[in-house]
């Protein structure tokens, strides 16, 4: 039996525990953060490292991982810091103003979400991401205080 409850649960506690760390009570803001860092991300690390990565997120955020998803074989250009932020900024949509802010805010609000992934995906996993990332990106990674 699929147990939607269960999924629905899971997904509602890991936004909302992003919603705290990055300082909202909206959780449509935590949501379109999540949503555009995943496929910003995505966009930039193997098909393999992809479902790695997904099967250790609770079961709906698979779901907004791959949501869109055209496989290729080919990731665009991994890019710099910069272009990544902006690369979330343009997933965000119309809200990226509210859900980002100025650059060092951006930053900051990645490194905050990734401290809530932290809790779900291994060391050993982030370290394979952070391989196929340019330093600039691979470094927002890194161990923070929230």
């Amino acid at each position: 039996m699929f147990k939607f409850e269960t999924y629905t649960q899971e997904a509602h506690a890991f936004v909302n525990k992003v919603a705290l760390a990055l300082g909202t009570d909206d959780p449509s803001q935590a949501s379109r953060v999540i949503t555009a860092f995943f496929h910003a991300l995505r966009d930039r690390i193997s098909t393999e490292e992809s479902l790695h990565f997904i099967s250790q997120l609770p079961f709906f955020l698979r779901a907004v991982y791959v949501d869109g998803w055209k496989l290729s074989p080919k990731n665009i250009r991994a890019g710099n810091l910069e272009e990544f932020i902006n690369t979330v900024r343009v997933r965000c949509g119309y809200t990226a103003i509210k859900d980002l802010g100025n650059d060092l805010n951006a930053e900051r609000t990645l490194r905050q979400l990734i401290s809530v992934i932290r809790e779900y995906v291994d060391q050993g996993e982030l370290d394979d991401i952070i391989a196929q990332l340019p330093d600039e990106i691979g470094d927002l990674f890194e161990r923070t205080e929230v």
